[in-house]
């Protein structure tokens, strides 16, 4: 069968109808973002925009209920367990082969069943249950395992008779003791004679539920009981590979008293240990709570404090060295990439690396900051065990109690965590979870699954579950360009909008890394708008140009001109994107507040403007002194001042805005609130555009200066009709720092 676009979509729309919407696939990975598509159906809209001519395969999002109201879910079942499953469905479920079926690329098989209630996905003895919020790939997708044996087919294809069935009436784990739903002898008899081929796997598989269940021993102690089994009772013992794999699956089972409870699947069985009213739940009356305060930011828009952040991007990318860099600037108290950071101690749990490799960087970036070797306070910490069991994270308990960290950094969670299968949802929550009870702000570093050449990363994921993004309270995708910078970009916050995004230029010399904040036009990102999605693309594109058109706009980023138009309307409710009049759209960039260190600077976001010329790399020319001066000039460009404009004087003005004649040359300041602040911004920005008035490079707390005043008023003037406190004070300093060299220059 030709996968062509239009049969892909075609196919896609048929699923629909049975509430079973399906989205692109390309080698097994998704070609757009269909976690929302968790909780609703895509609109015939989103379907036809879809790049379906890129697509291998299909892929259906489960959880949905279709046309009666039942809710569809997947009994995955592994080659290994398909001989067993098929027996257990004969005699039980005689008819299921009438039904939805279909054969995995790896001999598998994917039954598709129906409930009267969402199913959750779990782990499962054969295989899988693959319902709410889980991706399935169906038929026609190409194969694309290594070890595939054949592309996706359907056995048997009719909806109206899908198995209608529920989790709990599969086969389960047994408990040690007695006679299991599969009909098998107890493991007591099975264990006094040697486990011939052909169900060492199963019998192990039994133990291992017997151990979690019975006596709560975590993976790693479980593997170690199955190796000693392996080699005494088997006949040709497994490869440990599948020790290892089963020993993770144990991780899946709940540890309880009783493993089988009623109708043989496990059960989390609670018996209270007392009477008493402590153990009785008590839900708490929100109206009796005092406000917390607000949630803080270890560095703005990049770590929020007292959560679990994630940093994750491709192999290379420089997640590392960045969260290095971090480690570095917050032992130090020095900005990270020209953003404040709190300062305090770092501890770096190192998974990947040595003592060396990480002492060594620790020592070339801290010569690329201008210091002579790390400061104080960077804790460094190689894991003796994996992340997931109870020795790994028994160490960072005591680690984060010995130190007191204000930043924990994590480097990386997936392969710091080689006992457990992260793909896994169970096992990604439990160790998000372990997170955040810590209690101290966490940074953890991930990776992506790796992209085929050439592809985009603008919906990248984190490798595994999705669990991870989920449980994760702020994630920032770390994405690399052509020319060497990387960007990183919010892709989702629990705590702030999504969508920041921040430049930064690496540079490796002979003995130092240079981590420098970059703007987001800066040579050093070319080539990242590959891997932005369509409305960053149009930002940074439209930044990069004084005023273009949606057609012109269309043209250099090979977007529709309806997605163009699309784009600017939604950068214009964010306070990002402004229309001329004309026809024309020019962007809006962050504000340039710059945190200078030891006279140097480098930019976060963007320079210049209209009325403000800098050098390529956004710093004045050397030895150039002269600034702009606080002029204002009429049509007739006549100069004169505009005191009402600069510094909300207490003072009356003219209407063309020249000053009385009896005016005092020294008018004083008065406080204002914020309405009035934010007015007087406005005066002035459409002053400052209009061309009549220049204004000066001014530092307006220490540390703090505006290099590029247009685009500094107009996100503090957005921001402050938010109600963002920080952004309003930062115009009223604006305004005195305007003011004071006013005075300065008898103007």
């Amino acid at each position: 069968m030709h996968l062509s676009a239009s049969t892909l979509q075609q196919l896609a729309l048929e699923y629909q109808v049975l509430g079973l919407p399906a989205i692109p696939i390309h080698q097994g990975r998704p070609l757009v973002r269909w976690e929302p598509y968790q909780h609703r159906l895509p609109t015939i809209e989103e379907i036809e925009q879809w790049r379906w001519e890129a697509a291998d395969g299909l892929g259906l999002v489960l959880g949905h209920p279709n046309p009666h109201g039942k809710y569809w879910w997947v009994w995955d079942i592994e080659a290994p367990y398909r001989d067993q499953a098929e027996r257990w469905l004969d005699e039980n479920h005689p008819g299921w082969r009438g039904g939805m079926i279909a054969q995995s690329q790896r001999g598998g098989l994917h039954v598709y069943c129906l409930n009267q209630q969402p199913v959750r996905t779990q782990k499962h003895l054969f295989g899988d249950i693959k319902a709410l919020g889980s991706l399935i790939f169906a038929p026609p997708t190409r194969r694309f395992k290594p070890d595939a044996t054949g592309d996706y087919v359907w056995l048997s294809f009719d909806p109206a008779s899908a198995l209608q069935l529920e989790p709990s009436d599969l086969p389960w784990p047994t408990d040690g003791g007695q006679q299991g739903v599969l009909g098998r002898e107890p493991l007591r008899e099975v264990l006094q004679r040697t486990i011939p081929k052909g169900t060492r796997n199963v019998t192990l598989t039994r133990i291992a539920g017997l151990l979690r269940g019975q006596l709560g021993l975590p993976p790693d102690e479980v593997l170690t009981i199955l190796r000693v089994l392996n080699d005494s009772h088997c006949e040709e013992p497994l490869p440990d590979e599948e020790l290892q794999a089963i020993a993770r699956s144990s991780g899946r089972w709940l540890a309880n008293p009783v493993l089988v409870v009623e109708n043989g699947h496990r059960h989390s069985l609670i018996t209270a240990n007392s009477d008493s009213e402590s153990d009785e739940p008590e839900a708490i009356d929100v109206s009796t709570l005092p406000e917390p305060p607000r949630r803080g930011w270890l560095v703005l828009d990049l770590v929020p404090e007292g959560t679990v952040t994630s940093w994750y991007g491709d192999d290379g990318s420089g997640k590392s060295v960045l969260a290095l860099a971090l480690a570095i600037c917050v032992a130090s108290g020095k900005p990270f990439l020209d953003r404040p950071s709190q300062h305090g101690v770092v501890l770096f749990i190192d998974t990947e690396f040595d003592e060396d490799e990480f002492v060594r960087r620790a020592y070339q970036l801290a010569r690329g900051m201008g210091l002579a070797a790390p400061p104080a306070g960077v804790f460094y910490y190689r894991t003796r065990f994996s992340l997931t069991t109870p020795g790994g994270q028994r160490d960072i308990v005591r680690l984060v109690e010995r130190y007191q960290p204000v930043l924990l950094i994590i480097d990386s969670i997936t392969l710091g965590s080689y006992t457990d299968d992260l793909k896994e949802a169970s096992a990604t929550t439990s160790l998000m979870e372990f997170l955040q009870q810590l209690r101290v702000t966490t940074l953890v570093l991930d990776h992506i699954p790796k992209p085929p050449p050439g592809a985009s990363l603008a919906y990248a994921r984190p490798w595994g579950s999705f669990a991870k993004r989920a449980k994760a309270r702020h994630a920032v995708l770390v994405t690399p360009s052509e020319a060497g910078g990387v960007v990183l970009r919010v892709v989702k916050s629990n705590l702030a909008k999504a969508g920041a995004m921040v430049g930064a230029d690496i540079r490796w010399t002979d003995d130092a890394i240079l981590v420098t904040a970059v703007s987001l036009d800066d040579d050093a990102l070319a080539g990242v708008e590959h891997h932005l999605p369509a409305l960053e693309q149009v930002y940074r594109t439209l930044c990069q140009h004084e005023a273009m058109t949606p057609e012109e706009l269309a043209e250099e980023t090979g977007l529709a001109v309806g997605t163009t138009r699309n784009k600017l309307s939604i950068l214009r409710r964010q306070g990002r994107a402004e229309p001329l009049g004309d026809g024309r759209w020019r962007g809006i960039a962050p504000a340039t507040l710059v945190v200078r260190d030891g006279g140097h600077s480098s930019l976060t976001h963007y320079i210049g403007g209209v009325n403000g010329e800098s050098e390529p790399n956004g710093r004045p020319s050397p030895g150039d002194s002269s600034q702009p001066t606080l002029v204002v000039r009429d049509d007739g460009h006549r100069p004169f001042t505009v005191h009402s404009l600069y510094s909300g004087v207490n003072s009356e003005s003219e209407p063309n805005g020249r000053r009385s004649p009896g005016d005092s040359p020294q008018p004083t300041l008065v406080e204002q609130g914020p309405d009035d602040i934010i007015g007087w911004g406005e005066r002035l920005l459409a002053e400052l555009r209009a061309g009549r008035v220049q204004l000066p490079v001014v530092e307006i707390k220490p540390g703090h200066t505006v290099l590029a005043p247009e685009r500094f008023l107009a996100s503090h003037i957005a921001e402050g009709k938010l109600g963002i406190g920080a952004a309003v004070e930062n115009l009223r300093l604006y305004r005195r720092a305007l003011e004071l060299v006013r005075q300065q220059h008898g103007r």
